[in-house]
């Protein structure tokens, strides 16, 4: 018996170090590696300068703004093809009028164009007398100017074609082809209008 007792002693002196438990440490290390946590999306991780360059996520975001390069690229070019800008000023005799409303019409016979005017679109006047119409497709027009309601404009001047004309049928007619148009368009005063005899 006291010789099973001391093999057993021994036993124990001889494995005992194979026994002592890791330090706590050793086991939170092996539960990370084991149990990785699902990390969690942050915007100012995506921010990070440090972390912005790694290759997936520089990949991604050479992607996105090469798309976005192109997709507005391709759209100035599309929203520029055959559109062009009609501008100028308005004038009630020497002074530019202080306010009113720019009207474009298209005409589809140059011959006869009271007989195919069809409105386009409007802009105001502001009070430099400035009209602008962009984004203007080919063709023909016709620009008709109306004073504001300021009493010296409506108590003198009446809406007036370009280019001083009172008649749409014998008013000028603006060619829209390869280039933009500048165009000054004077009022008719109420007192140049010819009355009836």
């Amino acid at each position: 018996m006291d010789q099973h007792d001391q093999l057993e002693q021994k036993c124990k002196a001889a494995f005992n170090n194979f026994e002592v438990e890791p330090p706590a440490p050793v086991w939170d290390a092996v539960n990370r590696e084991l149990h990785t946590p699902r990390r969690q999306f942050s915007i100012w991780e995506y921010l990070d300068p440090t972390a912005f360059f790694s290759n997936r996520r520089a990949r991604l975001t050479g992607v996105f703004t090469t798309a976005i390069v192109i997709l507005f690229f391709v759209t100035v070019y599309f929203l520029s093809l055959d559109r062009h800008v009609i501008n100028g000023h308005a004038y009630t005799g020497d002074r530019r009028l202080i306010s009113g409303t720019a009207i474009l019409f298209t005409v589809q016979d140059k011959c006869k164009p009271w007989d195919s005017v069809q409105f386009y679109r409007t802009v105001p006047v502001d009070a430099n007398g400035y009209f602008y119409f962009k984004g203007v497709d080919d063709g023909n027009y016709l620009l008709r100017i109306e004073p504001g309601y300021q009493p010296e404009n409506t108590d003198q001047f009446i809406a007036s074609w370009y280019d001083m004309h009172g008649d749409p049928a014998q008013s000028h007619v603006i060619v829209i082809d390869d280039e933009d148009v500048r165009t000054d368009v004077h009022l008719i005063r109420k007192d140049h209008l010819q009355t009836g005899p």
